[in-house]
């Protein structure tokens, strides 16, 4: 009979689990961002097609920012399209807070590290460049953080997707 032999244990590094979580928050939070986008499709595609519309421009709206406001729009125009508009508006406002949080998570960098107090923190970098060359931007933020953001969002676009799906400008 031989003697089994045991695999030396694995050390843990706290900054492989800072990365994870780090990554696991920023894909968490695009794909929410698709959901509502996804979502959003079978409106926007009504309406690109309703003359009450027509003055919206571009016809199909390609970024997500322009189809987030292109739902403003659409909720702002006085038109018997089904859609709850003050409550729409209103999960649109709290939605707005987000999108800042969606660029850094979308376009930036991501790095980690621990504060001297011991808590975890998320550094995302952004290069963003306009007419007058590069600028350098940072969110920071504690995983704690990043979990209150990520309970905020969560209700704000599940609220906006339950609001669409049983809505429709289709007549």
């Amino acid at each position: 009979m031989t003697a089994m032999q045991s695999e030396p244990p694995v050390a843990v590094d706290p900054a492989a689990h800072r990365r994870h979580d780090a990554h696991l928050f920023r894909g968490w939070v695009i794909d929410k961002f698709a959901q509502l986008e996804h979502a959003l499709a079978p409106l926007l595609n009504d309406a690109a097609n309703r003359p009450e519309y027509a003055a919206l421009k571009p016809k199909f709206p390609h970024l997500a920012g322009q189809k987030f406001e292109r739902l403003r729009k659409i909720a702002e125009i006085n038109a018997p399209i089904g859609l709850n508009s003050a409550r729409i508006l209103k999960l649109l406002d709290r939605f707005k807070a987000f999108e800042i949080l969606r660029g850094f998570l979308a376009h930036g960098t991501v790095e980690t590290a621990r504060t001297d107090a011991g808590r975890d923190i998320y550094i995302f970098r952004l290069v963003r460049y306009g007419a007058d060359g590069p600028t350098y931007e940072q969110l920071v933020l504690t995983a704690e953080e990043a979990k209150a953001q990520q309970k905020h969002l969560r209700s704000t676009i599940d609220a906006l997707i339950s609001h669409l799906k049983r809505k429709s400008i289709s007549t």
